[in-house]
């Protein structure tokens, strides 16, 4: 697992040269709501996203990634989201959103937005969080996440995560 990683990290920093500034990224966001309903985000490749805060509403998908500096002065903060935003009155839409916030290497908090319900976790026994690099001075990172998330009227969601990304913005 971790040389395809690798090895997706270095076809994401050719693309990334390629198109500067613009985001880009490759892998997959999968939600299992308690019903077995599943939904997510298919990123097969590597696909390039307008930012989400200020993207379109077109049903497109955007995204953010951050790679910021925590208490030390070290970029050990690494925040990514991925949005979509509805159509018209796209009834029943899935998966909306997702955004990650870690800390440190392996714990931090995710959110999800399937339809109109917010689900959230934050990392322990049933969520686990790793980011196999973070590459502050390529833009590059990687998130690994394998969470039960608690949504309305304790309601779970099971997510898997497994993202590459190029051109992340560096703080």
């Amino acid at each position: 697992m971790w040389r395809g990683l690798l090895i997706s990290a270095v076809a994401l920093a050719g693309c990334a040269d390629d198109d500067p500034g613009h985001l880009r990224a490759q892998g997959a966001v999968v939600v299992v709501l308690e019903d077995g309903t599943e939904t997510g985000f298919e990123l097969p490749d590597d696909v390039r996203l307008d930012d989400d805060r200020v993207a379109p509403e077109d049903g497109r998908l955007a995204g953010h990634c951050t790679i910021g500096r925590g208490a030390e002065g070290e970029h050990d903060v690494l925040s990514v989201g991925l949005g979509r935003t509805a159509v018209g009155d796209e009834a029943g839409m899935g998966l909306r959103a997702l955004e990650i916030r870690m800390d440190d290497p392996v714990s931090g908090e995710v959110h999800a937005e399937v339809g109109t319900s917010a689900f959230s976790a934050e990392s322990g026994a049933s969520c686990t969080l790793s980011r196999p690099y973070v590459e502050p001075q390529d833009g590059l990172a990687a998130v690994i996440a394998d969470c039960v998330l608690t949504g309305p009227d304790a309601q779970t969601a099971q997510v898997m995560v497994d993202l590459q990304l190029a051109g992340c913005r560096v703080e």
